[in-house]
Formats: C-alpha cells, structure tokens, sequence
C-alpha cells in the first residue's frame, strides 16, 4: 500500500483494554490520568473499553 502522506502508517494495532484502572502513582503529572469521584472503577474500565472499541471501528 502506498500513501500519499510519507508519514502515515499504512495499519495500526490497537489493544483493548482489560483492567484499566487509573494509575495514581502518575496521575499526579499526567492530565489525561484523572479519578472522577461519581464513577466507579468498574465504570471507568467499562468506559475506557468502549472508548478504544469506538475507535478501532472507526479505523476499520
């Protein structure tokens, strides 16, 4: 496959996310890191599971 664009990859390997849990340990210097006291844990990994399933769909 060529692309037009030099630096655009020609396919794109995502892995869905199993156990996602925020990190606290780098959470204090990562923005994208953050808890959100109304969510629970199961909650947030539900949500971060759908969000990388959304995109892999997006990219097919």
């Amino acid at each position: 496959m060529t692309s037009r664009y030099i630096q655009a990859p020609g396919a794109v390997a995502m892995i869905r996310p199993h156990r996602f849990h925020p990190n606290p340990e780098t959470a204090k210097d990562n923005a994208f890191q953050r808890t959100d006291g109304d969510l629970s844990a199961a909650e947030i990994a539900r949500a971060a599971y759908d969000e990388v399933t959304a995109v892999a769909a997006r990219l097919e």
